[in-house]
């Protein structure tokens, strides 16, 4: 995989809409079948309406980054390979949270110890707890 970021959702798609969503910027994969860019049925939908999407690569799936937001989009054909004016898109944008970093800090310490009858003198950085 080219990346470690990942978009998951639900999607519902239109009442009445027979064709199942696809990637509107990559109609060359089988979202039904890719293990990368997925777009599947929910099972545990009777009304057999809801989609789980997973995304686990931006790069092959067609996601794009702008101004610190990603954008997807995803076409609801209304029928199974049929380009109509009818078909919807859905564009998924989304501002990913701000990375963590986490900072290594340390006080520094410099002074004098007694050691038996010499002084050693002693400068360390010592980490702040």
């Amino acid at each position: 995989m080219g990346s470690r970021d990942s978009i998951v959702a639900t999607l519902r798609k239109p009442e009445g809409f027979k064709g199942h969503p696809l990637f509107a910027d990559d109609r060359g994969v089988d979202p039904e079948t890719d293990k990368i860019c997925q777009i599947r049925p929910d099972m545990n939908d009777p009304a057999s309406l809801k989609y789980l999407m997973k995304i686990s690569d931006f790069n092959q799936c067609g996601v794009l980054k702008r101004n610190g937001y990603v954008h997807v989009r995803i076409w609801f054909p209304q029928f199974p390979g049929v380009v109509m004016q009818s078909d919807q898109e859905l564009i998924i944008m989304c501002k990913p949270p701000e990375p963590t970093v986490i900072e290594n800090k340390a006080a520094g310490f410099a002074g004098v110890f007694r050691m038996a009858p010499e002084y050693l003198e002693w400068s360390k950085k010592l980490p702040v707890v």
